[in-house]
């Protein structure tokens, strides 16, 4: 999947615009209390966010998210606590944990890339609510894409899948051992397991890369580009080499395996889909020119400084649970043409040099991001000037 799917590996290091929330904590083998905590990650650190709850201890916590409740000391050092007595209960506060460290039941998923309209429902949840650029899922957390619109999913080992147009998947579905149960729609996949209908797709060698489809019918059709994959239904498994695809119509078992029809095109739609990530990530790596359009500017005394900026992105930072700020900038004040749209994490604070743009004056907006991954409305635009040099 690293060979199909490394052009998207760029969106790990870009702007971001929202998180997750909560980890299911209920079912854990430890003795602490069954309870949710709310956890959004910081991708460029890699780490995760835990609430702390009444009566919670540096121990308490290891014990109940890390791989070895010992490195209660790495929570301390992460979060440069005066006290690290491990048994002292910790105030109210939002700690950050080393990814690397964190059990592999709370490890989060990531939405690395998304294009038009998607939603994500938490496991608990009854609410669709629009998805955010580089935001956490946790276990049975859904994810549904409307027509056009499409996401890539990063899992804590790097994998990445593709969730297409007009599909709805489970990600990480609780007691199971596939990694995505779709519900309908289509996937691009590698080395993950999913589940479609009575029909599961296991990767077969490690540089499996297949496209599976759930049609209205509930019928299935798995075609392998790379690799081999073996699919099993009704207590049957075939296994599928590259060039092939099999179907598996619902509680049936898989057909034999046969060659892919269009196999040019698929190998066309992979490229195509390669290019297109690549140009995402071109896209992020530098930001919009200004516009062309002749702007009247205004008088120097209506314009502040790029370091009134970060202030107004300080003062937007009121709600609870921070995790960092969106800022939107344009030519215009209506915003017709929004040439960068950036998100700053809070341990990452707005600077002067953070937009490269040619000096001028230019409308700027900002909003406040919570861990829930929830955007506040955007504060009144005001005009700055942004630039190296004048």
């Amino acid at each position: 999947m690293r060979l199909i799917l490394a052009a998207v590996l760029g969106v790990l290091s870009a702007p971001a615009s929202g998180q997750g929330d909560a980890v299911e904590a209920g079912g854990r083998a430890s003795p602490a209390p069954s309870r949710e905590r709310s956890a959004a990650g910081d991708a460029s650190q890699g780490f995760q966010s835990v609430a702390v709850k009444p009566g919670d201890t540096l121990r308490s916590i290891a014990q109940a998210f890390l791989k070895d409740p010992a490195r209660w000391d790495e929570i301390a050092r992460s979060n440069n606590l005066a006290s690290q007595d491990p048994s002292a209960a910790l105030p109210a506060m939002v700690l950050r944990l080393p990814s690397k460290f964190v059990r592999d039941e709370f490890q989060a998923a990531r939405l690395v890339y998304r294009l038009s309209t998607s939603y994500f429902r938490r496991k608990d949840g009854t609410q669709w609510v629009l998805t955010a650029d580089n935001m956490e899922l946790f276990r049975n957390d859904a994810v549904k894409t409307m027509a056009g619109a499409k996401v890539v999913v990063k899992f804590a080992d790097e994998e990445l899948m593709q969730i297409d147009s007009d599909s709805m998947a489970i990600i990480m579905p609780l007691a199971k051992d596939y990694h995505v149960e779709l519900k309908r729609g289509g996937v691009v996949s590698g080395n993950r397991k999913v589940m479609l209908g009575s029909a599961m797709v296991s990767p077969a060698t490690a540089d499996t890369v297949y496209t599976a489809a759930l049609r209205s019918d509930k019928s299935t059709l798995v075609q392998v580009y790379r690799g081999e994959a073996a699919v099993k239904s009704a207590g049957r498994t075939v296994q599928v080499s590259a060039g092939k695809a099999t179907e598996v119509k619902a509680g049936v078992a898989p057909s034999l395996p046969f060659d892919i029809p269009d196999l040019g095109g698929l190998k066309s739609w992979v490229a195509g889909f390669e290019s297109q990530l690549a140009a995402f990530k071109l896209k992020l790596g530098k930001p919009g020119l200004p516009s062309k359009a002749a702007v009247k500017p205004l008088p120097a005394s209506e314009v502040k400084e790029a370091a009134d900026l970060a202030r107004e992105a300080a003062a937007a930072g009121t709600i609870n649970a921070l995790m960092g700020y969106r800022i939107q900038c344009s030519r215009e004040k209506d915003f017709k043409t929004i040439i960068t749209d950036r998100f700053f994490e809070l341990d990452n604070p707005v600077k002067p040099e953070s937009f490269n743009l040619p000096f001028n004056q230019y409308w700027c907006r900002v909003a406040a991001v919570d861990l829930l991954g929830i955007q506040a409305p955007f504060r009144p635009a005001q005009a700055y000037y942004l630039g190296s040099s004048r």
